[in-house]
């Protein structure tokens, strides 16, 4: 089929299958595939970036330990590594009063400048080790970054997370858990208070939100760009809202926008639509191999996702590559096929 025919198929199954498009694909608290809780950390040896001395997982026995995962490959990935490690630096005191030993680990083969830029920004005190050959990375089948992993000590999987803003109130607790200071009733009922009504501006916000989404459906754009911006207006820490507002902006061509709003997104939240979109941005300001990139990256977790695999299409499409694009398009429909019979 004639490269070009396909691609306006494909984006009429856009429009029809947009409410696929819109997830956000959260992911599963617990951010490991190949580690359970209750097993025994895999024996993975690391390296220390500053002075190539080995460590085995295997060594931290003695003693519970913290290992945060991360890396930078992508503009978002890298805002939420420094948040992590900067809440981690905060949190040291309370570590060290509780003998919980603390290890930093970039499973992504970032480079000496990267690595050293995230440390300064998150004013980590702590050593960086490495993870050669993905090693970790693999055999955790690590698949959220940055994650963290709670051992007790004798290695065994005890909590594992993904960067959030509850990260440091979730580890304190998991500690005190396992110090035996509260029961896990005690300690969830700090962590899910009972819930409050929402206020009128969230509400607001919300409202605006989903009206925005069914405008955004019916391709009334600028009515929709309307209710997102007011939804944001309402209510300024409406991840969603942000990230749909630039997703949208991206659509009506407004790349400086489109920009400003999707990073105030993704700085509230992960969001895959969002990192999408954004690679988009990145595209349309001339930088197609960037955008490429980290699209390909996203690709390794989020292999399932049909909007990923038709962007990248329309990438490769004005990179001229023919064959790629219709590689992925044709990946995007199969999904979406699959999706709509599952659907039945």
């Amino acid at each position: 089929m004639n490269i070009r025919i396909f691609s306006k198929i494909m984006t009429l199954t856009t429009f029809l299958s947009l409410s696929i498009f819109l997830s956000s694909g959260v992911a599963e608290s617990f951010p490991f595939r190949t580690l359970d809780v209750g097993e025994k950390v895999p024996d993975v040896t690391l390296v220390k970036a500053e002075d190539s001395s080995t460590l085995s997982l295997q060594e931290l026995q003695g003693a519970p330990a913290i290992l945060l995962f991360w890396g930078a490959d992508l503009a978002a990935k890298k805002k939420r590594s420094v948040m992590a490690l900067t809440e981690l630096q905060e949190l040291l005191p309370f570590l060290a009063a509780k003998d919980i030993h603390v290890k930093v680990i970039n499973v992504q083969g970032d480079s000496a400048a990267t690595i050293a830029e995230v440390v300064q920004a998150a004013g980590l005190t702590l050593p960086v080790y490495l993870d050669p050959g993905q090693q970790a990375y693999g055999s955790l089948g690590i698949y959220i970054m940055p994650s963290v992993l709670l051992l007790d000590q004798n290695g065994i999987a005890l909590a594992g997370m993904g960067y959030s803003r509850e990260m440091t109130a979730t580890l304190k607790g998991e500690i005190e858990i396992l110090r035996q200071e509260k029961s896990r009733a005690e300690v969830e009922a700090e962590l899910k208070p009972v819930m409050v009504e929402k206020s009128a501006a969230e509400k607001d916000g919300n409202r605006s939100l989903e009206m925005g989404n069914v405008l955004a459906r019916k391709g009334q754009l600028e009515a929709a760009q309307r209710e997102y911006e007011a939804a944001v207006t309402h209510n300024p820490q409406l991840a969603e809202a942000h990230v749909e507002l630039g997703c949208l902006f991206l659509q009506l061509g407004k790349i400086t926008e489109a920009r400003q709003s999707l990073d105030a997104g993704l700085d509230l939240a992960d969001s895959l639509r969002g990192e999408i979109c954004s690679a988009q941005v990145t595209a349309a300001q001339g930088d197609i191999d960037t955008a490429l990139q980290d699209l390909k990256a996203m690709l390794f977790r989020n292999s399932r996702n049909a909007e990923l695999h038709y962007v990248l299409g329309t990438l490769y499409d004005k990179k001229e590559n023919p064959a790629l694009a219709a590689k992925q398009y044709s990946k995007a429909y199969e999904l979406l096929l699959r999706s709509s019979h599952l659907e039945e």
